[in-house]
């Protein structure tokens, strides 16, 4: 066994350099430097390995930009809008797009005043504008906001002119349970009048990976919101094309037991249950109907219940 012996097995697969294993063991066998040439090769093809498979699971599905679950405790005590607007401004690592920071300050405000002073809290939105252009972000569709603003304010950072996006509702319904604890794909289907087979049909579309906060019921794990991007992955009825998901300025929101619509979820963190089965994202309590006995209404000032719906925004 020479150098170049040991080079033709490195130069196929993982496999054929198990064959190796025994003359591995038998030291005597090997010379110092076939010795030390082998173990270089063995770390250096471990490494591409792991990179390959780190690509591969990066490729296959990719984070929505609001749905790294920002935690609302890192601005939460900030003491008003002005200084919210600052820290803001300064975070461009997290706030990538509109839609995160619009979520910021309206989530801000709604936990600061309550929903019914928002609007007239809802101070420095020209700042927010200006930054919009400043950044070159895509600006907020106006049926985003129609209902957490009143209509003087929305005219300040919303274009009614902007009309080049898609807002997608999921077909089906998740209780709390079925949203935070299971595992879900969800197919989103949309028009494009530039695609071949998207035309007339909707055929065009992605699909939304949930990973619950327990899958399968057992071990604990990060809850996560992303788009499925290997075409190898998705069924016939569905054509995913990455030029028309423009994924980098995604954005994902709930409906809620029919009367709440567009809920920003980018500030919520990562959603708690509870002992009792309920589940906490953020400010907020979740629960269906059946969970609510011996629920005090009149203290659980945050709570949803039943089912909501997936929102995606192109």
């Amino acid at each position: 066994l020479n150098l170049m012996d040991v080079k033709s097995f490195f130069s196929e697969d993982m496999e054929a350099c198990m064959a190796l294993s025994e003359v591995l063991n038998d030291k005597e066998n090997l010379s110092t430097e076939l010795h030390r040439s082998v173990n270089r090769m063995t770390v250096d093809l471990l490494r591409s390995k792991q990179k390959a498979l780190k690509a591969e699971l990066i490729y296959k599905a990719l984070a929505i930009p609001n749905c790294l679950f920002l935690n609302f405790s890192l601005i939460k005590n900030i003491p008003d809008m002005g200084a919210l607007m600052s820290y803001l401004k300064a975070s461009s690592y997290n706030i990538t797009n509109s839609y995160i920071m619009f979520d910021a300050m309206h989530t801000w405000a709604d936990a600061n005043f309550g929903s019914n002073k928002v609007n007239e809290k809802m101070t420095y939105l020209k700042d927010f504008k200006d930054i919009v252009k400043e950044r070159n972000w895509k600006p907020i569709v106006p049926r985003y906001i129609k209902k957490k603003l009143n209509e003087g304010k929305q005219a300040l950072i919303a274009d009614e002119k902007y009309t080049r996006y898609h807002r997608l509702v999921s077909d089906v319904t998740f209780t709390p349970k079925e949203l935070f604890e299971n595992n879900n794909d969800i197919k989103f289907y949309f028009k494009h009048p530039k695609r071949e087979g998207c035309i007339d049909e909707a055929k065009c579309g992605f699909i939304v990976q949930i990973k619950g906060i327990y899958p399968g019921g057992t071990l604990l794990s990060p809850f996560s919101i992303k788009v499925v991007v290997d075409k190898e992955a998705y069924p016939d009825d569905i054509i995913f094309n990455s030029k028309c998901t423009d994924i980098k300025n995604m954005h994902v929101a709930l409906n809620i037991d029919n009367n709440i619509k567009d809920y920003p979820i980018t500030w919520s963190g990562q959603p708690v249950r509870t002992s009792k089965g309920t589940h906490y994202w953020g400010e907020h309590r979740f629960y269906s109907a059946a969970d609510s006995k011996g629920l005090d209404d009149e203290k659980d000032l945050y709570k949803f219940r039943n089912d909501s719906n997936i929102i995606a925004i192109l």
